[in-house]
C-alpha cells in the first residue's frame, strides 16, 4: 500500500510518502512494515 502523509510542522506545512507491507495467514495479519524515507525529518 502506498500513502502520502500530510501535516503542519512547526514552521510550515510538510508532505511524505511512503509504503506498507503486510502479510496476511488465514485472514490475519502476520507481518506489517513500513517504509518511508526519514530525511523529511531533518526539514522540520
Amino acid at each position: 500500500m502506498e500513502w502520502i502523509a500530510r501535516g503542519t510542522g512547526a514552521h510550515e506545512p510538510f508532505e511524505f510518502s511512503g509504503i506498507d507491507r503486510i502479510r496476511l495467514r488465514d485472514g490475519l495479519i502476520k507481518e506489517h512494515r513500513i517504509y518511508y524515507d526519514p530525511a523529511w525529518l531533518n526539514l522540520l
